[in-house]
């Protein structure tokens, strides 16, 4: 019968419905206990199904949310390309995407979604999105990505240079600008090549120190090393390290600092100031030594004064001679101290140099061809023209000896003016101004690298023993420093050196302010009456000997305090004061400005193992070690001076030409 439904077919009905309701319970309990939320869109956006995960989500209960547009809810800066996306998403289709939707709260939350296109679906009919709260994690992304963003910035803008490299292998993987500046390569020649294989660690072994320190700590500082340059320049470093880990590989971030011209200057500074202990070390056992000195010559004049045997006569003027050598190294000394008397004046050192020249090939040999250059126009300084002889000289014979068969010896003047960026030229601290220049070259053996930094020491010397004191370079050295002027040194092994001495340069115009001692020969002898005062036992019995000798009443002291007292208690007017300088207790300087309160008409006469600038133009001063015939001439001269208005000794007083020169004090260099 038609339209009738058979028993059999209506069953079979029933169960597909009732399988239908199964399996759509099933898709239910899954989309309800999904911890996805689960959002069904129609056409125009709006929500036709929300699961259970979208309140614990967004917030929203299934009541509020269901009939919103969805597209109000996403952030107004991704809503236009949102309905884009859903237009043109095809049917059957998916597309991923973060996007920012509104919490319930207010707050954007991040989204990941997953938007399927099912209009087409003929029961469906719409748009779904499952989506996912990701908001935490892209705040840790972004937090990343911020952190990694400074790294970066760091990492490139960082004046130090910092490379990421492979711990096994040492391959680079990244390198900042100031690493390539370091070394002087290109991004491309390092990256990707390993640090041994570039040859940058100039010792390999410093690598394999680094890789055992960091397998112990985390973090390894001021670790020192030796890099080599891709020009081939060796440069100290220090680095700080540690393993970093990059994708699985270990590797390691080394920041490096070139302390190079850190370590030169230190070596500089340790060079002066042991060169300024070995100065005050070489002043005070040259002013012992002149003590000696004269102790000994004094009593061979007596011997020779009051003996009338010639051969007696003979053997004390040989002591004399000796005394007398002995004196000369001891001036040595105190020209490398920067003690020995000085008399300053204007010198044009074109003529000094022209005229000291002359003498020169007596000393230097035939087979040595000496060049002189001087300019045209006034090359003038403040210096004691003996003492730049002296330098000229010592120069000379040291050139002469590194010729033995023969070569060029060239002495030249100039004139320069050093700018800001002379120390860079020069290696070391140069004050910009004008300076005269004498350099002494020559074609010799040269000075290696080890015995330059030694070369200015005293006593130091790379002849053989018996052919040289190693004081010529040393009393140089101290000549210049004494002059305010500084020394530059080059030199190559077999091809040679030169010195370049640089003084400076008198503006034109400068007043020629001298400062002299004034000497006689004139003998002189009396009977008046003289405090001797000296620290020196020998020294002094011998001076009272003599003068005694020469009909002076001689009244002894041993210190300051003592020729005070003696001052004191002298029955009748002391007429002159012969004091050493320097004494324990009292300087003579103090001495001499309380006797003089005392005997109002005292002249004053003073004595030192090395110079006093304190003194100038304030008294006598005799310099130690002093011929007793001298010493006489100095006593009978000074006596003989009228009666001048005393004006008080005064510590520190100079003149002004010494405060122009000491206030003009340059460094040295050495290289």
């Amino acid at each position: 019968m038609v339209g009738r439904r058979t028993p059999q077919l209506g069953a079979k009905r029933g169960n597909q419905r009732d399988a239908l309701a199964a399996t759509e319970m099933k898709f239910r309990a899954l989309i309800e206990h999904s911890t996805d939320g689960i959002l069904l869109l129609d056409r125009n956006h709006r929500v036709l199904f929300s699961s259970t995960a979208v309140q614990r989500i967004l917030g929203y209960s299934t009541s509020k949310i269901i009939g919103q547009n969805f597209g109000e809810l996403v952030h107004p800066e991704e809503r236009a390309e949102m309905i884009r996306l859903w237009r043109h998403c095809p049917p059957g289709g998916t597309e991923n995407r973060l996007s920012r939707v509104r919490h319930a709260s207010g707050q954007w939350r991040d989204l990941e979604c997953v938007y399927s296109n099912l209009l087409h679906e003929p029961r469906v009919r719409g748009i779904v999105i499952n989506f996912r709260d990701v908001t935490e994690s892209s705040l840790a992304a972004e937090a990343l990505r911020k952190s990694e963003e400074k790294f970066s910035k760091a990492f490139r803008s960082s004046p130090l240079a910092i490379s990421i490299s492979t711990k096994a292998e040492g391959i680079y993987l990244d390198v900042n600008d100031a690493f390539l500046r370091t070394f002087g390569y290109a991004r491309a020649d390092i990256i990707g090549q390993s640090s041994l294989q570039l040859g940058i660690w100039a010792e390999p072994e410093q690598r394999k120190a680094l890789m055992r320190e960091l397998e112990h700590r985390s973090l390894v500082t001021g670790l020192r090393a030796t890099f080599k340059t891709k020009k081939g320049d060796l440069c100290d470093a220090e680095i700080a390290a540690e393993p970093i880990d990059l994708g699985g590989t270990p590797c390691v971030l080394a920041i490096t600092r070139d302390v190079t011209e850190t370590r030169h200057l230190e070596a500089q500074l340790r060079h002066v100031q042991k060169m300024e202990a070995v100065g005050r070390l070489a002043g005070g056992v040259a002013h012992d030594f002149n003590n000696f000195l004269m102790v000994m010559r004094s009593y061979a004049q007596l011997i020779e004064l009051q003996s009338r045997d010639p051969s007696i006569k003979d053997h004390s003027k040989r002591i004399v001679d000796a005394a007398d050598r002995g004196a000369n190294i001891s001036r040595q000394l105190l020209a490398f101290s920067r003690k020995q008397p000085q008399q300053l004046r204007k010198l044009d050192l074109n003529r000094t140099v022209s005229d000291f020249c002359k003498l020169l090939p007596g000393f230097i040999g035939e087979d040595v061809k000496l060049r002189v250059s001087v300019g045209g126009e006034p090359a003038v300084v403040m210096a004691d023209q003996g003492q730049v002889e002296q330098v000229i000289m010592n120069l000379a014979v040291n050139a002469r000896d590194a010729m033995p068969s023969g070569g060029q010896l060239a002495v030249e003047v100039s004139q320069v003016q050093l700018g800001e960026n002379a120390s860079e030229y020069h290696g070391a601290r140069i004050p910009p101004g004008d300076y005269v220049v004498l350099a002494v070259s020559d074609t010799g053996c040269g000075i290696d690298e080890t015995t330059r930094p030694k070369i200015f020491e005293p006593f130091f010397t790379t002849k053989e023993t018996g052919k040289g004191t190693g004081l010529g370079l040393a009393t140089v050295y101290g000549i210049v420093k004494q002059h305010g002027g500084f020394i530059w040194v080059y030199s190559e092994v077999g091809l040679g050196s030169v010195f370049k001495i640089y003084l400076p340069q008198l503006p034109e115009g400068a007043v020629d302010d001298t400062i002299r001692l004034s000497t006689t020969d004139q003998s002189s002898s009396g009977n008046q009456t003289v405090l001797l005062v000296e620290d020196e036992d020998a020294l002094v019995e011998v001076i009272a000997q003599y003068l005694a000798l020469r009909g002076y009443k001689v009244l002894k002291a041993k210190d300051g305090e003592t020729a005070l007292r003696v001052a004191k208690a002298a029955p009748e007017p002391i007429d002159l004061l012969l004091t050493d300088i320097v004494m324990p207790g009292m300087r003579g300087t103090e001495l001499a400005r309380k006797v003089a309160r005392i005997h109002k008409a005292i002249k004053i006469v003073f004595m030192s193992g090395y110079s006093e600038s304190t003194l100038h133009g304030e008294g006598v001063v005799i310099q130690k070690p002093v011929d007793l015939g001298v010493l006489a001439e100095k006593i009978g001269l000074t006596l003989a001076l009228e009666p001048t208005p005393r004006t008080p000794l005064r510590h520190g007083t100079r003149s002004r030409a010494e405060k122009k020169h000491r206030k003009s004090g340059r460094p040295d260099i050495e290289q």
